[in-house]
């Protein structure tokens, strides 16, 4: 029972330092602020150093059994009572890393994340194109008077728009738009991420600077 008890702390063990470490590499490729604070990060290090002096005393350290109030020492090299060696584990440790390597490169979850990304960009983009045209048709054909021909960042809806386009009157009373659309990455308190300008025939094109894998997002009417 001893033994089973070990293997599984060990089996435990590995699993729990394998996800620690992926957690560490994914804070540490994102720069440490995709999903969670920074504590995340020193989370993960210090499971995997408790984790690690785990694995460690249970390699090293020798079984034992109690008899009539007693402690006998189990024989070391019994077939019975084997455990894993410490070469056995780190090879566990390493297979783990490299099928784990294997699931992410094939994934790719970074470029599905960025794919995703984009694709609300491109939806972000087209709703704001839409709104200013339904606001010019109901106005003569008159563009909103903010619009400039330099492609400059969209005010958000009740940020401060010092050096942004104000496209207040697309959410006023929430006629067109209840609110202004922001970039999933790059939109801020004040600025929506999203560029929009108007050309000297009055075309109005809506982009996204921040489009990921490459991609140019731009939509104009």
């Amino acid at each position: 029972m001893d033994e089973i008890l070990k293997r599984n702390a060990i089996a435990i063990s590995v699993l729990i330092t394998t996800f620690f470490a992926y957690t560490i590499w994914w804070y540490t490729t994102q720069g440490y602020s995709v999903v969670a604070p920074m504590s995340i990060f020193y989370l993960g290090l210090a499971a995997i150093i408790i984790n690690l002096a785990i694995l460690w005393l249970l390699l090293t350290t020798k079984p034992i059994i109690k008899k009539k109030g007693k402690k006998i020492m189990r024989k070391k090299n019994t077939k019975s009572n084997k455990g894993f060696t410490l070469i056995e584990v780190l090879l566990v440790i390493a297979i783990l890393a490299i099928l784990a390597g294997v699931v992410i490169v094939a994934i790719n979850p970074f470029k599905q994340l960025a794919d995703a990304r984009n694709t609300q960009r491109r939806a972000d983009a087209t709703t704001v194109l839409n709104a200013v045209y339904q606001y010019t048709v109901d106005n003569n054909g008159t563009l909103p008077a903010t619009i400039t021909v330099t492609p400059t960042a969209a005010c958000a809806t009740a940020g401060v728009c010092t050096g942004l386009i104000d496209l207040s009157v697309l959410s006023a009373s929430e006629k067109y738009l209840t609110s202004l659309p922001k970039d999933p990455s790059s939109g801020t308190v004040n600025s929506t991420g999203y560029n929009i300008s108007k050309s000297a025939n009055g075309r109005v094109t809506v982009a996204a600077p921040s489009a990921e894998n490459g991609v140019t997002i731009s939509v104009t009417r």
